[in-house]
């Protein structure tokens, strides 16, 4: 079996943000990638269809802090998508600005509103 990934990036040196999305089935799983990459944290959405919500579980690793991007990333997939989807965020740029910052987080939310689309036309 080969599973191909849905790859988008935006975003230049140190506000690129990468995501890898791999369909398995009707779930997702998502790589949010960026720099030094790594698995900072890991989030798990899993649509309630009583709810008509996803609900959102998240390992982080100590010390790092990608778990509230992930846990954002993986709920919308989840209830937009109502599916179960898992998040693994590992972005590191040593030294970041608050403007890079703010960019990386943006960027952020412009790939996931897009991978939304793609997904939801497929």
């Amino acid at each position: 079996m080969k599973i191909k990934p849905l790859h988008v990036f935006t975003g230049r040196q140190r506000t690129r943000v990468d995501f890898f999305c791999y369909k398995l089935g009707n779930d997702i799983q998502l790589f949010i990638l960026g720099g030094q990459i790594h698995i900072g944290a890991v989030s798990l959405a899993i649509f309630n269809q009583s709810k008509q919500d996803a609900e959102v579980s998240v390992i982080r690793v100590p010390g790092h802090r990608e778990d509230e991007i992930s846990t954002q990333v993986a709920g919308k997939l989840g209830a937009q998508l109502k599916t179960t989807a898992s998040v693994t965020a590992g972005i590191h740029y040593d030294q970041l600005n608050k403007e890079e910052l703010t960019a990386i987080i943006k960027n952020i939310h412009i790939l996931t509103d897009r991978l939304i689309n793609k997904l939801s036309s497929d």
